[in-house]
């Protein structure tokens, strides 16, 4: 169990920076670090002017194949408004050494006029069930299945934001050089702000693909990929930033010195 009280805390390199510019000094959020897509679609990041929280994690390992883990969230602002809640489960299974099963279902409550920045804007609150199944072939190859739905609950009869979505991802992995990913988020319930089609004046359920190719090289990591993706927080290897709207090509290098 751990909990913060922060009050004016905002350190930069001039006063004039806003935003995350300039930063001088960082604080971790009370919050779980999610890597699944849509369980980390709502990421709460730390406010400097204030805000008062708690975290609770627990896990229970029943035996060797099986664990259960359960995380809890909650932030307030100074004021006592209702800034995040978290609840987030976790089922891990292993069958010898040939397959892992991580299954689960996270509930969320997230202020989307704070942490979003849009004035007015209702809470999005949502409920994930997600799943992880990895198989191993060998030492050296395996496949992994990934899966989450969203569901975005209504307020005056509307989906908050961009509203319900469904993900899905196939990693196949040949050690130590080469993995593929292939996946899909898939907006099957428009919410509020999703794009409206033009000729039929309805909204549209849009698909956001992403194709991924990685070499691994000693300390260095390479990675080719095509991205459609919808505005909001994307993360990778744990590091969550908010990112805009993009589509087309990229291309990064990870070192280890």
């Amino acid at each position: 169990m751990e909990g913060k009280r922060t009050e004016n805390f905002d350190f930069r390199t001039r006063p004039q920076e806003v935003g995350v510019r300039g930063l001088m000094h960082y604080i971790p959020p009370m919050t779980r670090v999610n890597t699944y897509r849509l369980p980390a679609r709502y990421a709460a990041a730390t406010q400097f002017v204030g805000e008062q929280a708690f975290q609770v994690d627990a896990s229970y390992a029943v035996n060797k194949k099986l664990s259960l883990s359960a995380n809890y969230s909650h932030i307030d602002n100074l004021d006592g408004l209702k800034l995040y809640r978290e609840l987030y489960t976790e089922i891990y299974y292993k069958y010898k050494r040939k397959w892992t099963l991580t299954t689960g279902v996270q509930l969320q409550h997230y202020n989307l006029d704070v942490y979003f920045g849009k004035p007015g804007a209702a809470p999005a609150k949502t409920i994930t069930p997600y799943f992880d199944f990895l198989y191993k072939f060998n030492p050296k190859t395996s496949i992994r299945f990934e899966s989450q739905y969203m569901k975005m609950s209504k307020d005056h009869s509307e989906l908050a934001d961009y509203g319900s979505w469904v993900f899905g991802l196939v990693e196949f992995t040949l050690a130590p050089h080469w993995a593929f990913t292939v996946s899909d988020m898939y907006n099957i319930e428009p919410g509020k702000i999703s794009p409206v089609d033009a000729a039929t004046g309805k909204k549209d359920k849009i698909h956001y693909p992403r194709f991924d190719v990685f070499y691994t090289y000693k300390a260095n990591r390479f990675s080719l990929s095509y991205v459609k993706q919808v505005e909001g927080v994307v993360c990778s290897g744990g590091i969550c930033r908010l990112e805009p709207a993009f589509s087309g090509v990229k291309m990064s290098i990870n070192s280890t010195f």
